[in-house]
């Protein structure tokens, strides 16, 4: 018991010994050397959290067609670690979500979205109907990337080839 309460301080004190360091490194610092030269020693320049000219990626479920018409829609998005789910819509093979999502540019280096449709089930397990990926590089600031993305099952892929499995309207910006 004792290991692990001080192994939680170790790490707690990690911590914030790591966020005191990027604190510094996001700040501008012209640091002096201790002989009183008026020569600075370094010199750190970084704009935010900028990453490859963009700060954030803006990611925009809009609606879907051609999907099966009894389900409980909903759509998961994958960047990195970080995990986003839209609202199930009932019931609709047109579901519309209209629902937005924004990552900052350091949880978006993986450089691809995974978006994968599942189907509600409120007793089993949620069934996927397909996914797509999106790639983040060649989006550009200011000239976001819309349109239809044709959900695809890898395991019938294999199979059966590239069948559709509906489309989602999909934009992704760069700010």
């Amino acid at each position: 018991m004792k290991g692990a309460i001080l192994g939680v301080m170790a790490t707690n004190k990690m911590k914030a010994g790591l966020s005191g360091l990027l604190q510094t490194i996001n700040e501008p610092v012209n640091a002096t050397p201790a002989n009183n030269s008026s020569k600075p020693v370094a010199v750190i320049e970084l704009k935010g959290k900028e990453h490859d000219g963009y700060s954030r990626l803006t990611i925009k479920i809009g609606q879907g067609k051609d999907l099966p018409p009894k389900a409980d829609i909903y759509v998961s998005i994958w960047c990195g670690a970080q995990k986003f789910k839209t609202k199930s819509k009932t019931k609709t093979a047109v579901p519309v979500w209209d629902e937005s999502f924004q990552v900052n540019s350091e949880s978006s280096k993986k450089r691809s979205l995974e978006i994968e449709c599942f189907d509600h089930d409120k007793i089993f397990r949620d069934q996927s109907l397909g996914e797509f990926k999106i790639a983040v590089d060649p989006i550009t600031v200011g000239a976001p990337l819309k349109g239809w993305f044709k959900l695809t099952n890898p395991k019938q892929r294999k199979k059966q080839g590239e069948k559709s499995l509906g489309e989602i309207y999909v934009e992704v910006s760069k700010d």
